[in-house]
């Protein structure tokens, strides 16, 4: 009969057909016959602090036997997550992304497919974020009240 213990309780044993051997199925980040072997991504242990360029997590696919980065930090996508997510051309992670008045969003985990997610007032355009017409409509009124009580304190 096939022991279980066999997985070293990094993962279970699914008996073959004969009912007296098995085959371990391990559980993330354990591989191997036994499951003593750590599972690798892109040639990098799982356990290693630089696998998926250090801003994903590596695990298995939805087959248990390929091995995946999960991208952990949105600012980053690829197969290793070593690819910078941007916005109109702009690093996500540069203080020009989206104009200055938003943040670069991604909108798929597989590729570089980003937004920008504007700040109140501004709207979105060719991957930057613009003031809006509205917004410019107030910031022009906002002068204009400025000004009229810059004059009201002068005159008195």
């Amino acid at each position: 009969m096939y022991d279980p213990a066999v997985c070293s309780t990094k993962g279970y044993c699914i008996p073959n057909s004969d009912g007296q051997t098995g085959t371990c199925n391990c559980v993330a980040p354990y591989s191997g016959f036994d499951c003593n072997s750590f599972i690798t991504c892109g040639g990098i242990s799982a356990l290693n602090s630089t696998v998926c360029g250090g801003r994903g997590r590596c695990g298995y696919a939805s087959d248990n036997t390929t091995t995946i980065c999960t991208c952990t930090d949105p600012t980053v996508y690829g197969t290793y997550c070593t690819q910078e997510l941007s916005c109109g051309g702009v690093a996500s992670t540069d203080a020009k992304v989206c104009g200055g008045h938003g943040v670069c969003i991604r909108t798929s985990s597989s590729a570089n497919s980003a937004v920008c997610r504007c700040d109140a007032g501004y709207k979105q355009l060719y991957g930057s974020c613009i003031l809006s017409k509205s917004g410019s409509y107030q910031l022009a009124v906002n002068v204009v009240l400025l000004l009229l009580a810059l004059l009201a304190v002068t005159v008195v």
